[in-house]
């Protein structure tokens, strides 16, 4: 078997070509391996061309992949965009809706409150009305009553000026107190004193002089207890008025309470608060006889 040579060892070694000449056998051995090398270079071309193709393949159908997916998420996103709007349009609806009922419930509420007040209105005018009414005849009855009580006050001032008359007079109270070391020598009725209208200002129903001493009486149609502590503010009101009005007379004042009947508990107090004490007995008044020990207070 004789050994082979490539062309390319030929050409690379021409002092080898020059010592081995060329031979028909080696002329088909150079072309076979040529055509073998042509072979395997479409073999290689077409193993190329096949994965470049296999490549495109999937490079296409990955963008159709993609495609298909984006495709997908563009439809998910109009029917997002879709439920979207009409989910707005359900919500203005019902926005609508509420703002419909919201303005009836209001229209009907105004015109509840616009009845009730036109109602409360008629019933207001209706009461005031009546009050008018009942005012007018309270008014009426009132100058009834007015008139009624000035006439008792005129019969009360009259009444308690016939007392004080029968006291100095017939009862001849000067003499009772007189008989108890007060020796009366004049006497003055509703003695005034004071700025009228002022707190320092009052009256003293029977005013009794004994020099330097002076009986203040109260009269009263019915003596309280009370009558005995405001005849005793009034009996200081007026010392602080002579006092106050530069009244040389050095006069001592004490104090008696008058009054048609007295029960025994206010002529007690009378007595303890160191008031005389004048009822009347009969037709006549007369000075209760003070308990034992008792003392005048002097102011």
């Amino acid at each position: 078997m004789s050994v082979q040579q490539s062309p390319l060892s030929a050409q690379q070694s021409p002092s080898s070509a020059q010592q081995s000449p060329l031979t028909y056998e080696g002329v088909l051995e150079m072309l076979r391996e040529t055509g073998e090398r042509m072979r395997e270079t479409e073999r290689i071309i077409q193993g190329i061309a096949r994965r470049q193709e296999e490549a495109a393949d999937r490079m296409i159908q990955e963008i159709a992949r993609r495609q298909e997916e984006a495709a997908e998420q563009r439809r998910e996103t109009d029917r997002k965009i879709q439920e979207a709007a009409e989910q707005s349009a359900e919500q203005r609806r019902e926005t609508d809706r509420k703002i419909q009922e919201a303005a009836e419930q209001r229209r009907r509420e105004t015109d509840r409150i616009i009845q009730e007040t036109a109602e409360q209105g008629r019933e207001s005018y209706q009461k005031l009305e009546r009050l008018f009414q009942e005012t007018s005849e309270q008014m009426k009855e009132t100058d009834k009553q007015i008139r009624r009580t000035s006439q008792e006050i005129g019969k009360l001032g009259s009444r308690v000026g016939d007392m004080v008359e029968n006291m100095v007079g017939s009862g001849n109270i000067v003499a009772q107190f007189r008989d108890l070391g007060h020796h009366v020598i004049a006497h003055s009725r509703r003695k005034i004193f004071g700025e009228r209208g002022t707190d320092a200002s009052g009256q003293i129903d029977l005013f009794l002089e004994n020099g330097d001493i002076a009986i203040l009486v109260e009269v009263k149609t019915t003596l309280k207890n009370d009558d005995i502590l405001d005849h005793i503010e009034r009996i200081e009101k007026y010392r602080r008025w002579i006092d106050v009005s530069g009244n040389k007379k050095k006069q001592r004042y004490i104090g008696a309470v008058a009054s048609p009947f007295v029960e025994e508990n206010v002529a007690k107090f009378a007595h303890r608060k160191g008031f005389y004490v004048i009822t009347q007995s009969g037709d006549l008044f007369e000075i209760m006889t003070p308990p034992k020990g008792f003392e005048p207070k002097t102011w």
